[in-house]
């Protein structure tokens, strides 16, 4: 998932049955961009790579090996895919004043979280749209005030549409308007 830390490893290994292990550097590459510099390989020939900031979606990795100069050459990896889904979000919501009380504004708050979630959150009163999409600011939050006309049994909704790397997510609150 989107935000979670993933290692490649590549092992270099020679063609032919012997008891050398190969020295030198590995490259990797994620969407063919090198990333990182060049890896040294450890006494057994391998070279690892880590990263958790992968965009959701797939992503081909390649590692390229740059010989050591003398006995083993260099050589490019098959393409490995790697998937990264989209992570979960969470969406909270406050509001002041804590009574709701008959044609009296009560201003809503919805929080996504995690704080780097982007993208909107939709308010919905009764079943039905209350404005259109609101745009999360930089804390993850967003604010609508509104009013209830009758009295009775209420429900505030906020859908969070989702985004690139993070699911949608949504709550409801129901109330009494007094």
């Amino acid at each position: 998932s989107f935000g979670q830390n993933v290692t490649f490893t590549a092992r270099v290994r020679p063609v032919f049955n012997t008891n050398l292990v190969p020295t030198g550097t590995v490259q990797f590459s994620i969407d063919g961009l090198p990333v990182g510099g060049p890896t040294t390989l450890n006494f057994q020939g391998r070279a690892t790579y880590s990263i958790n900031t992968l965009p959701a979606g797939n992503h081909t990795v390649t590692a390229v090996y740059s010989g050591d100069g003398a006995i083993f050459a260099g050589s490019t990896s098959a393409t490995f895919n790697q998937l990264v889904n989209r992570a979960a979000s969470t969406t909270q919501l406050t509001w002041t004043p804590n009574t709701w009380r008959v044609n009296q504004n009560v201003t809503f708050t919805a929080r996504v979280t995690p704080i780097a979630a982007t993208g909107t959150v939709q308010f919905v009163q009764d079943g039905v749209n209350v404005g259109g999409p609101v745009t999360l600011d930089a804390t993850g939050r967003a604010q609508l005030t509104t009013s209830f006309s009758t009295l009775g049994s209420h429900t505030l909704s906020v859908t969070y549409s989702g985004s690139a790397n993070y699911l949608p997510s949504i709550v409801s609150r129901t109330r009494t308007v007094q």
